[in-house]
Parts: structure tokens; sequence; C-alpha cells
């Protein structure tokens, strides 16, 4: 969805932001393989963390899905390409 960090076009904060989303994404991913329900829970999450971790998924998704209208929008975004993928 032309939201790589190293595209040389993009502002240098706008690469950092995305970078932080990447990694938030990441980290959120982590946390799913070692404390979620589909797997053996050695501890649990505490609730403010598992507060954060949500909130951090709903910024990620309202951005993404902002992000594919805009494009879809514009005409900048192929269909194709992404089914593709």
């Amino acid at each position: 969805m032309n939201l790589d960090p190293s595209d040389i076009k993009l502002d240098k904060a706008l690469k950092e932001v995305l970078t932080g989303l990447i990694k938030v994404v990441s980290g959120i991913s982590e946390i799913r393989n070692k404390r979620g329900d589909s797997h053996l829970v050695k501890s649990k999450i505490d609730r403010h963390h598992a507060l954060m971790v949500v909130n951090a998924a709903k910024t990620v998704v309202t951005f993404l899905f902002s992000t594919y209208q805009y494009q879809i929008d514009r005409g900048t975004l192929e269909l194709e390409k992404l089914i593709e993928k």
C-alpha cells in the first residue's frame, strides 16, 4: 500500500512513524504468541498492558484502512497488485 519506510519520497518524520507502526505490529504478534490463549499461557498480561495492546492495534488498523481508502479514492492503489501479493 505504498507504506515502505525506505521510500525516498517520504518525509523523515513519516518514515519514523511508519517504522514505529511496524514495531508495534511486531510487538503485538510477539505478545499474541507468548501470552495469547491459543498457546499454553505461562503468564497472563496485566490489564493496563492489554489495553495498550488493544489501543495500539486499533490505531494501526484505523491507519491502514484510511490509507487504503485514500489510495483507492486517488487511484494510486491497484487492487490487482494487492491480490497478486
